[in-house]
Order: structure tokens, then sequence, then C-alpha cells
């Protein structure tokens, strides 16, 4: 499995709005429905492709327990964030030190951008207990740090290491109506 796959995933589930009380298809196949379900909507994703690169195939809905599990493995990462991270946010003036997770799609020095489960879709609203999936640009101060899988290879990467592409040709090749096929073709030419 690799970063972009479950990416993918959650691209998919942009615009799904739960029901009344965090009612969620991701809370139903997690097998506690009506509760916080930005976790249980990453725990989705990951099984919809391969559920062993998500808690050790194990089921987890607490951001904090997350982020513990990620530490005693040697995959929690404080900085220079990746796509297919799984980002875990400490929003100011909150109770809670792990208040919310996202998937990361990217990111700079500045911000993360994100896929979420129980957001909102704007700055109005809850940020961590919302009514849909959407995309999101958090300010990088907002993250405590994130779970890294540990996913195979990219075809990009693949692709970059082989031919010795820059990063500005690898980036344009991807931009192509065909990028991303034509970058997983290339780099497993052999």
């Amino acid at each position: 499995m690799r970063a972009n796959d479950l990416i993918k995933v959650a691209e998919k589930e942009i615009g799904y709005v739960e029901g009344k009380n965090n009612d969620t298809k991701y809370g139903k196949a997690y097998g506690l429905n009506n509760a916080y379900w930005c976790m249980q909507f990453v725990w989705w994703c990951f099984n919809q492709i391969d559920k062993s690169y998500f808690y050790d195939g194990k089921k987890c809905a607490s951001c904090s327990k997350l982020m513990n599990w990620a530490k005693s493995k040697g995959q929690w990462v404080m900085k220079d964030y990746q796509p297919g991270d799984i980002l875990i946010y400490d929003f100011p003036n909150t109770s809670v030190k792990t208040d919310h997770t996202g998937i990361c799609t990217s990111a700079n020095q500045s911000y993360v951008y994100s896929i979420e489960g129980n957001t909102s879709s704007g700055s109005a609203g809850s940020q961590s207990n919302g009514d849909g999936v959407y995309r999101r640009v958090r300010p990088i101060s907002c993250v405590l740090g994130a779970y890294r899988p540990k996913y195979e290879e990219s075809y990009k990467s693949i692709l970059q290491r082989r031919a010795g592409l820059e990063k500005a040709t690898m980036d344009y090749l991807e931009k192509y109506k065909y990028g991303e096929d034509l970058v997983r073709k290339l780099a497993m030419m052999k």
C-alpha cells in the first residue's frame, strides 16, 4: 500500500455528511456509531485497502491512543509532514491535548493540507466535531505530530530516484492529464 492509495480513498469521501447525532457509515462499520468519528473515518479509509497499516490491523477510535501507539512503534513524527501521515491536532483554547485527526495530503513550512472526517467545511462550526468529510488547510502550529505508516515507496520517488529527475520535472509530469498513470508506468519499467 502506498500513501497515495489512502489519499484516493479519502478523496472519494469528500462531501459525505453525517446524519443526526453523529450517525455515520464509519461509526456503523466500526461498531460504535453516534460518537465522535474523526479517527473512525481514518480507520475506515485504511480498512478499504489494507487494515494492517493502521494500529496493527486493530480498531482505534482515539487520537491519544493512536499517538501513544505510534510513539511506541517509532512511527511518530513531529515535523516534515508527508502525504499519508495521520495528523493529530491540538487546537488552541481547548481542554484536550489531542483534539482531532486528519490524513495529510501535503504540507509546507506554514500549513498542512488534509482530508478530515467529523469537521466543519470552514472556520465556523466545530473543528473537532463537525458534520462531514472535507479538505482542510490548517496552520502547522496546530499539529501535535503524526503517525507515519510504513508505506511502500511511491511511484514518484521510484521514478525520481531511478531517472535522477528534479522535483519540478516530477511535479510537471504529475500535472499531465494522465500523469499519475504515466509516472507509475515509467517507474515500473525495467
